[in-house]
């Protein structure tokens, strides 16, 4: 099988004060006939984790304002 696009999402809800929030992030990508699909969804994993992970820690830091 050959795995021509990918399509990715990272989401979390965490509570932030009084209230649960969640957070989300997608992304699609082609890959190329002669592309690495493994290498390349664990890169996008890691850039939408990446990518959650800072909208957390810029909500916290407004609401901690």
């Amino acid at each position: 099988m050959t795995i021509k696009q990918v399509n990715v999402a990272s989401r979390r809800s965490v509570k932030l004060g009084n209230e649960f929030i969640t957070f989300e992030v997608g992304l699609v990508a082609d890959i190329a006939e002669d592309g690495d699909a493994d290498t390349i969804i664990k890169q996008l994993f890691e850039k939408v984790n990446g990518q959650v992970d800072d909208q957390i820690e810029e909500s916290a830091k407004s609401l901690a304002t």
